[in-house]
């Protein structure tokens, strides 16, 4: 069996193998994940997440707020610009 032979297969099986579990036992997975989840308590697994990526989560907070004022300000210039060159 030659190197391109043997990487077919291995492609073959990667792309198979993972739709074949898929198939046979989505449901089984959900039903685990969504019992799973609904045994968490809400505010330690909130606080376990604001623990986890807190410091990330205020980044977006601050670029979010940047990006929106930018945006507002851009909308507002245009409109400015577009009312000015209009009278």
């Amino acid at each position: 069996m030659d190197d391109e032979t043997l990487a077919n297969k291995i492609d073959d099986r990667a792309e198979v193998g993972p739709m074949h579990l898929i198939s046979r036992y989505s449901d089984e997975v959900a039903a685990l994940i969504s019992e799973t989840i609904e045994g968490w308590d809400p505010k330690a697994t909130s606080e376990r997440i604001e623990e986890q990526i807190g410091k990330d989560l205020q980044f977006i907070r601050i670029n979010g707020g940047i990006v929106a004022g930018l945006v507002g300000l851009s909308i507002h210039v245009v409109r400015a610009l577009i009312e000015k060159l209009s009278l």
